[in-house]
C-alpha cells in the first residue's frame, strides 16, 4: 500500500525533528479570521512589507520634492495639454504653488482659502486644455496653463444660474461638467463641451430616502454583457449611490436612472477612485467596487476588496468618522497598488493583482497623486514628498521600520507540543540591514529579544572609495543564509516576529525555513 499523504507543513521527520519550508506571508494582513485558523501564508501584523505575487518587498521611502509651502499639503494635481510640458501643482490653504521642478517654492500662484480642492482637467474641440477646480468655498477655478480665472457670474468667461462659491467636486461625464452644490441635494451641471455659461440644476432630493446631502460623484464604463455602458454615479453623505445612463439630463427621452442602493457611508470627498476599467469606492464598510455593488444590490463584507481587514476598517472608522479629511483612495499602477490613506498618517495598501493587504507607517502623508508613473504625497509640514520610485531607499535619510507577524502555525499537527529549533529567513538585499526577531507560542506575546546587528553593504567597497586590490567589491544581492535560534516555551502553535531596520537598502524575503523539535503529545 501507498503511504499516506503527510499533513501540510510536515515535511521530511528524522527522530525527534523535522524540516520544512513556509512561503513569506504574500497572503497578506489578516485581521478578519481566528487566530487559530488562519491561513499559514498570511500575517497578523505587516507593516511596511507590500506583498508581492512570490515575496515580499520592502516599501520604497520617501524624498523632499518640493518645500515651502505655507500650511497643510491638502491637494495635488497635474496640468497637461497635447502641446505643453505638464505642470505639478501642490494645494495649501493659502493657495496652489507650482512644484513641477525639485525644491524650494516660489510665491502663490493661486490664493485661496480652501486647499482641499478636487478637480478635472478638459480639452475643448478646439484643442484649449483646461484645469476646473472647485473647494465649496472660494469660486472655482479655471487654470489654462498661463493664466488662473476665478469663475462667477461677472468672470470671462462667467458661470451663471448658481451660487459658484457653494460648487464642490466636479467630474466630467458625456462631454459636460457636472458639480455639486455643498450642503445640498443639488446637482448642476454644464452645457456640453463648455468650462463655464449656464448652470443647469438637477435637484436630487426626491430621490435619497435617508436625508444628508450629495457629496462626491464620478464617471463610470460599466460592461452590461451587450458592450460597455458608460454611466454617471453619486453618493450621498448617508451612504445612498444613485447610478444614471444616458447624454442630456435635460431630457426624459435620453436621461434615465439605473438604480439607487445603500452602501454605507462614504469616507470623505474623496471616496471614488478608478480601477482598470471599474471605479471603487471607499465606504465605512469597507472597499468595493461598483460593479460589484451593483450586482449584489448591496454592501456586503463577502464582495468586499477589504475583507481580510474589515475589522481594522471598522474600528478605525468609528473611531475617526467618515467625514475627517484625509481618507483617499489612489492607485499607483508601477506597484500594482491601490494606497487608502487614513487620517492620522498611516496607509492601508492592497496589492491590486493578488488583493493581499499590508499597512504602511510613518510617511504621515494628507494626499497623494502619481505623475508620470511616480508616486507623491503631501504633507502638513509645508512639503511635497517624492516616494516609492525603486530608487530611494530611506525617508529623508531615516531608517525604514518593517515588522510582520506571521500566522500562528500548527505545522501539521494540533495535537503535539513543538519547540523551534531555529529556523532561517530567506532574505536578500543590496545594501545594510539591522534586523531582530523573537518566536512565541500559544498566541502569547512575543518577546523580541534577539538581535542582527546593522551587516552588509557597509563593510564592503563602492567605485571611487575603494583601495584597489584590498577591498572587496559589493555584491548585487546579499542573501542571508544564517540559521538563527530564539528562546521561546514549547506550543502547539508557533508564531515568527520579525522587524527590520535600514536606510539604504531594497530588501525581499521569498519564504522561511524551520527546523521543529517533537515536544510530545497532549
Amino acid at each position: 500500500m501507498r503511504r499516506a499523504l503527510q499533513e501540510n507543513g510536515m515535511s521530511t521527520r528524522q527522530g525527534a525533528s523535522w524540516t520544512t519550508h513556509l512561503s513569506s506571508p504574500v497572503g497578506g494582513w489578516n485581521t478578519r479570521d481566528s487566530l487559530a485558523e488562519m491561513d499559514p501564508r498570511d500575517a497578523v501584523e505587516l507593516d511596511n512589507w507590500f506583498p508581492r505575487g512570490g515575496q515580499m518587498e520592502l516599501r520604497g521611502g520617501c524624498q523632499n520634492w518640493a518645500t515651502g509651502l505655507t500650511g497643510s499639503v491638502k491637494s495635488l494635481f497635474q496640468y497637461r495639454s497635447p502641446s505643453a510640458a505638464g505642470k505639478f501643482y501642490g494645494v495649501t490653504d493659502a493657495g496652489v504653488y507650482e512644484i513641477s521642478t525639485t525644491g524650494a517654492v516660489g510665491a502663490v500662484k493661486k490664493a485661496l482659502s480652501n486647499g482641499y480642492v478636487h478637480g478635472l482637467t478638459l480639452t475643448n474641440s478646439a484643442g484649449s486644455t483646461f484645469y476646473w477646480f472647485a473647494n465649496g468655498t472660494d469660486d472655482p477655478v479655471l487654470f489654462d496653463g498661463a493664466t488662473w480665472t476665478s469663475l462667477n457670474g461677472a468672470s470671462t468667461p462667467a458661470i451663471t444660474g448658481v451660487t459658484t462659491n457653494l460648487l464642490v467636486y466636479p467630474w466630467l461625464f458625456k462631454h459636460r461638467i457636472f458639480v455639486i452644490e455643498k450642503s445640498s441635494m443639488n446637482m448642476y451641471y454644464l452645457p456640453i463641451d463648455s468650462i463655464a455659461g449656464v448652470a443647469s440644476k438637477f435637484p436630487l432630493g426626491n430621490l435619497f430616502r435617508r436625508g444628508g446631502s450629495l457629496n462626491a460623484g464620478t464617471s463610470w464604463t460599466l460592461d452590461s454583457g451587450q458592450g460597455p455602458d458608460d454611466l454617471l454615479a453619486i453618493i450621498t453623505t448617508e451612504g445612498e449611490l444613485a447610478v444614471y445612463k444616458g447624454t442630456n439630463p435635460a431630457s426624459a427621452s435620453s436621461w434615465e436612472i439605473v438604480g439607487v442602493w445603500f452602501v454605507g457611508k462614504p469616507l470623505s470627498r474623496r471616496c471614488f477612485f478608478k480601477l482598470g476599467g471599474d471605479v471603487g469606492v471607499l465606504v465605512e464598510n469597507g472597499v468595493f467596487m461598483l460593479s460589484q455593488l451593483l450586482q449584489s444590490g448591496e454592501a456586503n463584507f463577502s464582495n468586499a476588496l477589504s475583507k481580510k481587514i474589515q475589522p481594522t476598517i471598522s474600528q478605525k472608522v468609528n473611531l475617526l468618522g467618515p467625514t475627517t479629511t484625509g481618507w483617499e483612495g489612489c492607485v499607483y499602477p508601477q506597484f500594482d497598488a491601490l494606497i487608502v490613506n487614513v487620517p492620522g498618517g498611516i496607509q492601508w495598501v492592497m496589492n491590486t493583482v493578488t488583493q493581499a493587504w499590508c499597512s504602511f507607517s510613518n510617511w504621515n502623508a494628507l494626499c497623494f497623486e502619481v505623475r508620470d508613473g511616480v508616486l507623491f504625497f503631501g504633507r502638513s509640514d509645508g512639503t511635497v514628498q517624492q516616494a516609492w520610485n525603486g530608487a530611494i531607499t530611506a525617508d529623508n535619510g531615516a531608517d525604514i521600520s518593517t515588522i510582520v507577524q506571521t500566522a500562528w502555525n500548527y505545522f501539521g499537527n494540533r495535537t503535539m507540543l513543538k519547540n523551534l529549533g531555529v529556523f532561517r529567513p530567506l532574505l536578500a538585499w543590496n545594501g545594510s540591514i539591522a534586523m531582530n526577531w523573537g518566536v512565541g507560542a500559544e498566541y502569547e506575546e512575543i518577546d523580541m529579544t534577539s538581535y542582527y546587528p546593522r551587516q552588509g553593504s557597509n563593510a564592503t567597497a563602492k567605485w571611487g572609495s575603494g583601495v584597489w586590490g584590498t577591498s572587496t567589491w559589493q555584491a548585487t544581492l546579499l542573501r542571508y543564509k544564517k540559521w538563527l535560534s530564539a528562546v521561546h516555551p514549547p506550543g502547539y502553535t508557533l508564531s515568527l516576529r520579525l522587524q527590520t531596520l535600514s536606510n539604504d537598502s531594497s530588501l525581499t524575503w521569498s519564504g522561511t525555513d524551520f527546523i521543529l523539535e517533537r515536544g510530545g503529545a497532549m
